[in-house]
């Protein structure tokens, strides 16, 4: 059954879009809890989708959707990976394997 239930980035987000379709760079900084020109740094370098306004060229007014902050956030969610064993630690935990009976290469299987 799917959650009908809003979640907190939608809710965050009604108060910021309002009705509006678009907000400017400076509020969706600010929903994304980053400096403007942090934002402005992601979309030069195509991290996140934006709405050009106006027909300027020298000057861009770029401008978000709802859509496009929600995927700036879903891909940069990340999942912390435990660091590596250090060489003593691998050591260890092989020594612990083996009083157990089982080789390094079981407890890789």
């Amino acid at each position: 059954m799917d959650n009908l239930e809003p979640s907190m980035d939608d809710v965050a987000l009604d108060k910021i879009f309002g009705k509006r379709l678009l907000i400017p760079m400076a509020e969706a900084a600010h929903a994304l809890a980053m400096d403007v020109r942090t934002l402005r740094e992601h979309a030069q370098r195509g991290e996140i989708v934006f709405t050009q306004v106006g027909r300027g060229s020298d000057r861009i007014k770029r401008c978000f959707t709802r859509s496009q902050l929600l995927a700036f956030l879903a891909q940069g969610e990340k999942q912390d990976r435990p660091a590596p064993l250090s060489k003593g630690q691998a050591l260890a935990v092989d020594a612990i394997l083996r009083k157990r009976g089982a080789g390094s290469r079981d407890f890789i299987r």
